[in-house]
């Protein structure tokens, strides 16, 4: 817009030196630029400034073009009229019909209009005859000090005056007219208006230098634009990429995790495989220990002949006892089935009544016996441990059947309240002694 702007400054120089090709050529380059941004007025001023310059050269062809022109944007645009009417009034008394004249003019007769219409005015009033109103509004304006206009002002009189027959006064116009055009033509070729063209054309280089860097500047802009949209782009797709192993990481991670679960789960498996097959051996030892107390007691029963009826009865109640766990141990019969736990705890709970009833029995039937052993500050669990001896059975069985792993302290602790010497090795055939003296 800038540069349309100056392409109408520079016509105005252009028309004030009377180069009208050039005035009109400006305005319709400028007329173009303006309907190409969007500024329909300024596109109808120029048009009707390219009309005004195309009239005073008298193209009637060019200015019927521009007239159409002007016409079909003044349809869509109503208030570029204004810039319209002058051309309008001029190309009318230039090429107009003295009908079409007069009805232009009285249209505008008596309106507020600029000096250049009134002029135009008065010369179309004369064009038609009608001389005497063309005076009146001549009278009515003032000369200008612009030399330009004061010359069309005279222009316009003298020509009024000639038509009404006024000869003398319009020769003094002329003679006026000529005077100040010879003043206008000193001042065109003056230092002054050159330098203004050349300052203009200056002008016009230095804004075209200014729109060529403004290009580049955008260039640039839009350049680096581009440069951040790619950079951005190729951050995108390295967070992209980034996301991406973080995702690979976590899944790798969560396999081994999986991994390390079965891993920890296939030696959980195995230690309660490796537990259970400990308590089968626990248990098939624990079987065996009892096979072998069951052997022992029914080799004692076969001795009866030497213990009292009670003691007899302990033992064979024991007996049945361990036949009974064992019939149910090792029957393939659901109903006997027990967990292992809870099994020994029940032998150990009968053995704990064996040993109470066999020192229960000795009570009974050897109270001698057993008063010795208790002024001797022995307690229960000693003289229980005593009456396995007491039944036939010796040390090492007796260290397996109570199942203590302090059973040589529990001996040497019952041999010292009781006063045993230290030669007397075998506390069995000590106590067997023992049970037949008292």
């Amino acid at each position: 817009m800038l540069y349309a702007n100056l392409l109408v400054a520079q016509g105005i120089l252009y028309n004030k030196q009377y180069k009208i090709s050039n005035f009109i050529s400006n305005n319709l380059q400028a007329a173009k630029i303006y309907g190409s941004i969007g500024r329909p007025l300024l596109e109808i001023k120029s048009y009707s400034n390219a009309l005004d310059g195309e009239i005073v050269l008298d193209n009637k062809s060019k200015a019927d073009s521009l007239i159409q022109i002007c016409s079909g944007l003044i349809d869509r645009y109503p208030d570029g009229e204004k810039y319209f009417i002058f051309p309008l009034v001029s190309y009318t008394i230039a090429y107009g019909t003295n009908n079409e004249i007069a009805t232009v003019l009285d249209e505008l007769k008596g309106k507020k209009v600029s000096e250049n219409i009134q002029m135009n005015l008065a010369y179309g009033y004369a064009k038609i005859g009608r001389g005497l109103e063309a005076l009146d509004i001549l009278s009515n304006i003032e000369i200008a000090k612009n030399p330009s206009d004061s010359l069309k002002f005279l222009t316009a009189k003298t020509f009024v005056l000639e038509s009404i027959g006024n000869h003398e006064e319009a020769l003094k116009s002329y003679k006026y007219y000529v005077y100040l055009l010879e003043n206008f033509h000193q001042e065109l070729f003056s230092n002054e208006l050159i330098f203004a063209d050349k300052k203009h054309q200056l002008e016009v280089q230095t804004l075209i230098s200014i729109q060529k860097r403004d290009k580049f500047i955008w260039g640039c802009l839009c350049g680096l634009f581009v440069l951040i949209i790619v950079i951005g782009l190729v951050y995108h797709q390295y967070r992209i990429g980034v996301s991406k192993r973080i995702i690979a990481e976590q899944e790798n991670l969560g396999l081994r995790m999986k991994q390390d679960a079965l891993v920890k789960e296939k030696e959980r498996m195995e230690l309660e495989k490796r537990n259970a097959e400990l308590e089968a051996e626990n248990l098939r030892l624990e079987i065996s220990r009892l096979s072998n107390e069951q052997a022992e007691l029914n080799e004692l029963l076969q001795k009866q002949h030497e213990f009292t009826l009670p003691i007899q009865e302990a033992i064979r109640t024991r007996l049945d006892i361990l036949n009974s766990l064992l019939a149910k141990e090792i029957s393939s019969n659901e109903s006997y089935a027990k967990p292992y736990n809870k099994w020994i705890e029940s032998i150990h709970k009968d053995k704990n009544q064996f040993m109470n009833s066999t020192r229960l029995a000795f009570a009974a039937s050897y109270p001698t016996f057993m008063e010795y052993l208790k002024q001797h500050d022995l307690s229960e669990e000693e003289i229980n441990y005593l009456c396995l001896y007491a039944i036939g059975l010796r040390g090492k069985e007796v260290g397996e059947y109570i199942q203590l792993k302090r059973h040589y302290n529990v001996s040497s602790i019952i041999r010292k309240k009781l006063g045993i010497d230290e030669h007397e090795t075998n506390i069995g055939l000590y106590i067997k002694r023992l049970l037949k003296e008292l």
